[in-house]
C-alpha cells in the first residue's frame, strides 16, 4: 500500500460507528424480540443517522444472575446470537466479520447490573424501506431461534430529518515531538 492510498483511507468516513457531525432522529421505535416468564429482550431507543442506526439491546431477567454467574453468557454456540436481515436479503450478525458489500452490526458498549443489561449496537447502513427481521438465539437463556419482523420504512424516511451540524472531516493527525522516539 502506498502512502497515497493510506492517506485516502484516513479521509474516508468510518462506517463502524455513528457520525460525529450529526444530530440523529430519535423515535419511540421499540421492538420486543423475545419474551418469556423469565427473560425479556428488546431493541429500544433507536436513533437514525444518515449512515446507520444506533439502538440498545435491552436484556431483562426475572430471576438468577447469568451476567455474574457466567460472564461469558453471550459467547459460544449457546451464547447470545443476534442478526438482522434486510428486505433485499442482505444480512449481518453481531460479532461476525462483515462482508464488503453487506451490512454491519457491531457492539459499541454497554452497562448492566444483576438482572439487566443494555448493549449499544450500531447497524450500517440504514435499512431500505420494507420489512427487516431481527433474528435472536441464546441457548444459555433458553431462547431458540426467533425471528421478529418490523417495517424499516420509518428508519429510511427519518434520514431526511437528520441534521448535519457541519461537513464531516477526518480527525486531525497527532503531531509527535520532533526528535523524540515518538517521531520515528
Amino acid at each position: 500500500m502506498t502512502s497515497d492510498s493510506s492517506d485516502d483511507l484516513e479521509n474516508v468516513r468510518p462506517i463502524d460507528r455513528a457520525p460525529d457531525n450529526e444530530q440523529p432522529v430519535a423515535g419511540a421505535w421499540n421492538t420486543t424480540l423475545f419474551r418469556s416468564d423469565r427473560v425479556l429482550i428488546s431493541a429500544i431507543s433507536f436513533e437514525v443517522y444518515s449512515s446507520g442506526i444506533s439502538f440498545l439491546l435491552a436484556v431483562r431477567l426475572s430471576e438468577g444472575s447469568p451476567f455474574t454467574d457466567n460472564p461469558h453468557w453471550d459467547e459460544g454456540p449457546e451464547g447470545l446470537h443476534l442478526g438482522v436481515e434486510f428486505q433485499d436479503g442482505r444480512r449481518a450478525e453481531l460479532g461476525s466479520r462483515p462482508v464488503a458489500s453487506g451490512p454491519l452490526l457491531r457492539f459499541c458498549g454497554g452497562q448492566g447490573g444483576y438482572r439487566s443489561m443494555d448493549n449499544e449496537l450500531w447497524l450500517h447502513p440504514v435499512p431500505p424501506s420494507g420489512p427487516m427481521a431481527f433474528i435472536i438465539r441464546c441457548g444459555f437463556l433458553g431462547i431458540s431461534e426467533t425471528r421478529t419482523t418490523i417495517d424499516a420504512t420509518t428508519f429510511s424516511e427519518a434520514t431526511s430529518q437528520v441534521i448535519e451540524a457541519w461537513p464531516w472531516a477526518p480527525p486531525a493527525r497527532s503531531t509527535s515531538p520532533v526528535g523524540s522516539w515518538f517521531s520515528t
